[in-house]
């Protein structure tokens, strides 16, 4: 499964992100890839990394990371996840490759659509299964 994964990033940058020579020198490495996503350190950075690549849409790529982030860096609550935005709106554009404008529309949007609460820096996932559609 792992290999199919990395299969599908390889084309997809091949296709949209880099130049070609890049895309075929990433292929050439696609082994020593596999291996560096079994090593345990490396879960998290690969499972990051797949998200964002196969994601189709800015919206879907940023949805993705925040439950990443849910994932790994969130404090229970009541019935919710919630956590602490570390990164600035450019930050988190150059992350998933949109621009700053894009990251705070999308944001808006999810708050207005009720998928995120934001107060300050700390965002809360009511609903972590509609933010979840988003991803298909």
């Amino acid at each position: 499964m792992l290999e199919t994964e990395l299969a599908k990033i390889s084309q997809t940058l091949q296709e949209t992100l880099f130049p070609k020579k890049f895309a075929v020198e990433l292929t050439a490495h696609c082994n020593y890839a596999c291996s560096m996503c079994h090593h345990p350190n490396m879960k998290r950075p690969y499972h990051q990394v797949a998200r964002i690549a196969l994601a189709s849409t800015a919206r879907a790529k940023l949805a993705g990371l925040l439950l990443e982030w849910a994932d790994h860096d969130a404090r229970p609550a009541a019935s919710d996840v919630r956590f602490q935005l570390r990164m600035t709106h450019e930050e988190i554009g150059e992350l998933v490759g949109s621009s700053r404008e894009t990251i705070a529309r999308i944001l808006s949007d999810f708050r207005r659509r009720g998928l995120i609460q934001i107060e300050g820096t700390s965002i809360t996932i009511p609903d972590r299964g509609r933010l979840e559609k988003l991803l298909s």
